[in-house]
């Protein structure tokens, strides 16, 4: 795990963590082994997807912003996981980045399935006219939900193409870093955080604008990446590399990750369970909930009958034990993504 394989580990890690405010972090992952994960997410997919949708595919899940450089450290007093060595300005990658119609379109009626089977819990939350905001819009099929909810919804979302194709769609976005972002004071009923919370380089400043602009009881929720399980699985890894065994894509936990979004861990931040509820309630948003979620890396319509009972198997295996553990009060967490709800 101290192994000093590229010049991005030997740069000093002078960033504060935004839980502990410490700069002591340690090595998780070196820059060849996230370079070896990468490869085998690529294969993986390769592997899987049937011609007609493997262009598409790698575009959304392996040709992203971010890219296969850098090793992840993980600070040693909050767990929190930061990529290190990346080009400095990713809000200006993302800002830039190029989407087909024909992409966006397939991943909005994809996303919009999706959150009409996930939206259920905050329906009794929210009325018809609650003033809602959704950062991070990426395609813009939360706000389409929230126009079918009747909601007062506006999106904030720093991608150029992805501020078109929403527009296109009759939706209220505007293009912004969502730190940037005025949210103003007690206007808000919901704010949504569901996929780029890893994105922002420091989410003090946006998460005090959304306790001001929050109505008194007015609802936080974040999905994010579990920093605790992709560490796990490294400690797994790292175990089977002192015995000479590298893990290939055929290991269960290779899999669990990759239909989970996580191999290679394409984020910039990683938060645990417990690092995100402190760094809530630090700003004055009390966390109510904790939930494991699961999220299907692979479209389940466009492969084969054998690929998709596997994800289907894979996600929900950890989506049950995920359940089961918060049922019997231990860590209900270890699963590879969370849904946290804070109020005001």
């Amino acid at each position: 795990m101290s192994a000093t394989l590229n010049p991005f580990e030997n740069l000093p890690v002078t960033l504060i963590c935004p839980v502990s405010g410490k700069r002591d972090w340690r090595l998780l992952v070196s820059t060849d082994h996230l370079r070896k994960e990468t490869l085998l997410r690529k294969k993986f997919l390769v592997n899987r997807l049937p011609p007609k949708v493997l262009h598409r595919e790698l575009k959304h899940q392996h040709e992203f912003s971010i890219p296969a450089q850098g090793a992840i450290f993980e600070n040693s007093h909050s767990g929190v996981l930061v990529r290190v060595g990346l080009p400095g300005d990713i809000q200006a990658i993302f800002r830039q980045e190029s989407y087909s119609r024909d992409l966006l379109e397939s991943l909005f009626q994809r996303f919009l399935r999706s959150f009409r089977r996930r939206i259920q819990p905050y329906q009794c939350y929210l009325n018809p006219g609650s003033r809602v905001v959704e950062i991070g819009c990426y395609t813009g099929a939360f706000l389409a939900l929230c126009k079918e909810m009747k909601w007062d919804a506006y999106g904030v979302e720093v991608g150029n193409c992805q501020v078109e194709f929403i527009r296109e769609k009759s939706l209220n976005v505007h293009c912004s870093a969502a730190e940037k972002f005025d949210y103003g004071r007690n206007c808000l009923d919901a704010a949504f955080i569901w996929n780029c919370f890893d994105q922002i380089n420091d989410p003090k400043p946006l998460l005090n604008k959304l306790a001001r602009a929050l109505r008194k009881n007015g609802l936080l929720i974040i999905r994010t990446p579990n920093a605790l399980f992709y560490k796990l699985c490294q400690i797994v890894f790292h175990t089977m590399r002192r015995y000479g065994k590298e893990p290939n894509h055929k290991h269960c936990l290779v899999q669990a990750l990759a239909y989970s979004h996580l191999l290679g861990f394409p984020y910039q931040f990683g938060y645990t369970p417990v690092a995100l509820a402190t760094l809530l309630n630090d700003c004055g948003l009390l966390v109510r909930d904790i939930q494991p979620v699961s999220v299907a890396t692979l479209p389940k319509w466009d492969i084969s009958t054998f690929w998709r009972h596997e994800q289907f198997a894979t996600v929900h295996t950890m989506l049950r034990i995920g359940r089961h553990m918060a049922n019997q009060n231990i860590d209900a967490t270890l699963t590879p993504w969370f849904e946290i709800a804070a109020k005001k």
